[in-house]
């Protein structure tokens, strides 16, 4: 199975690369650790298993919920480290690994300029928002 290559629309605006690696394992090869789901080859459907995966998660009780409006990061030897922040205050800390840091970044980036072509606007940073508040100050 090594090496069957597939290209699958995921229902959010994006594909993502699929590749057999075993009977029965796909793996995105954008981003392998971010998604892995079990499927036979023959009948793969990676958009169901996507919506599967968003629901469990979504309806699962004992995955807490986070609404962030702020964060602060940092950088370690191996990792990043986000402090996440409701009006100023912590609510969660997450540390990510480099790899996974830069592939989170570029996804959400992506996700971020799908919106903004579709709609015609551009979404401001904090920082330009904080800008254009103080009177055009950097």
């Amino acid at each position: 199975m090594l090496g069957v290559k597939k290209e699958v629309d995921i229902g959010i605006g994006r594909s993502i690369y699929l590749m057999g690696l075993s009977p029965g394992l796909l793996v995105s090869m954008q981003c392998p650790f971010c998604f892995s789901v079990e499927m036979d080859m023959q009948q793969a459907n990676p958009r169901e298993a996507f919506q599967r995966q968003m629901r469990q998660a979504l309806e699962d009780p004992e995955i807490p919920r986070i609404h962030f409006n702020g964060f602060i990061n940092s950088m370690g030897g191996g990792d990043v480290l986000l402090v996440l922040q409701q009006n100023e205050k912590p609510v969660a800390v997450l540390n990510a690994s480099f790899t996974v840091a830069k592939t989170l970044a570029k996804l959400l980036g992506e996700m971020i300029e799908n919106l903004e072509t579709k709609t015609g606007n551009t979404i401001m940073t904090t920082d330009e928002i904080a800008s254009k508040l103080m009177g055009g100050q950097p």
